[in-house]
């Protein structure tokens, strides 16, 4: 014999309080601009590191940190700064994309400088921005009511 238990009682609670929305995922990037492997790269590739922006691959490096010896990514910055980015953690870089301008060096951002912070800044508020436009858009289009169009009648022939 099997049991009633309360939580099979009743409706579901998505059918109670009516459907459940999610949120979109977040939109990918497109094929090209991952870097799956280190071995995608070559030295001089430009790479667009999360935190620390536009910089330029130069090589893979085996080096002992702390006693503990692993390979790293070296990246070139402005003023001669060099990041040493574990394998690892290669997930932190996506491949540069010049727009279709064939040959074209985008200027290299500076460690620990403003440019890419505000560059990303300005992106966000950018999308928020359009994202309360459309949501704006999408509430006029919900109050607004739109009379019926009536049905084919002898004249539309």
């Amino acid at each position: 014999m099997s049991w009633i238990r309360p939580s099979n009682i009743g409706p579901k609670s998505d059918t109670r309080f009516g459907e459940r929305s999610r949120l979109p995922a977040a939109p990918a990037l497109p094929a090209e601009h991952l870097i799956r492997s280190f071995r995608e790269l070559n030295g001089g590739d430009f790479v667009v590191h999360r935190d620390h922006g536009i910089g330029r691959y130069m090589c893979l490096r085996r080096m002992t940190v702390g006693g503990v010896d692993g390979d790293f990514l070296e990246l070139h910055y402005r003023a001669d700064a060099k990041l040493f980015l574990p394998i690892m953690r290669i997930a932190v870089l996506q491949r540069y994309m010049s727009g279709g301008k064939e040959g074209y060096e985008p200027p290299l951002d500076r460690l620990g400088g403003t440019r890419w912070k505000n560059a990303r800044r300005k992106a966000r508020q950018a999308a928020e921005q359009i994202a309360g436009q459309l949501l704006e858009i999408h509430a006029d289009r919900l109050a607004t009511t739109v009379e019926p169009v009536s049905p084919p009648d002898a004249f539309f022939a």
